[in-house]
């Protein structure tokens, strides 16, 4: 089994390394990683997603996707319609995800302003990193992703909502 390779500094990481660890010799993210807008797992951006088949989509897109997504669109055709589409029907549905995930950073807010009067404070983190249950879980109710450890919606406007944070 191949180790993981820093992409900023090229130190090999240890044998235990998983994805989201952050690089033990600069401290930055190991590699660069955004969600799937199929299954909303954390990938590599590259090609493919290594989860379900889904290619990948550009970052700026991932809105549309998931939008198209809720909409029928199947995973081996996404990537494709986001390219035939209209660029202004592409603004127009990354518009209202961005309402739909407005919504949900508010929700994260509030499940952090309870947790102050919590013994177990996991709720708004557990809820930021994995708003889209799993098919192992048994849902798919919300539609509505973001990336990063902690929900910051500074954060959020200056890395899209799909990026995983690297600090």
């Amino acid at each position: 089994m191949e180790r993981a390779v820093c992409e900023r500094c090229g130190e090999k990481q240890p044998v235990d390394w998983k994805a989201g660890d952050l690089c033990l010799a600069c401290g930055a993210a190991v590699r660069h990683e955004v969600r799937c807008a199929w299954c909303a797992e954390w990938v590599p951006a590259g090609k493919f997603c290594r989860s379900c088949g889904c290619e990948v989509v550009n970052e700026i897109l991932y809105g549309a996707a998931r939008m198209l997504k809720s909409a029928g669109v199947d995973r081996f055709s996404i990537a494709g319609k986001l390219r035939e589409l209209d660029p202004e029907q592409v603004r127009n549905l990354s518009r209202i995800y961005e309402g739909q995930l407005a919504v949900v950073l508010r929700r994260c807010e509030e499940a952090r302003l309870c947790e102050m009067y919590l013994l177990q404070k996991t709720h708004s983190r557990r809820l930021e990193e994995s708003p889209v249950p799993s098919a192992a879980e048994g849902g798919t109710a919300c539609e509505i992703t973001r990336g990063g450890t902690r929900c910051q919606s500074e954060r959020l406007c200056e890395e899209g909502p799909n990026k995983r944070s690297s600090a």
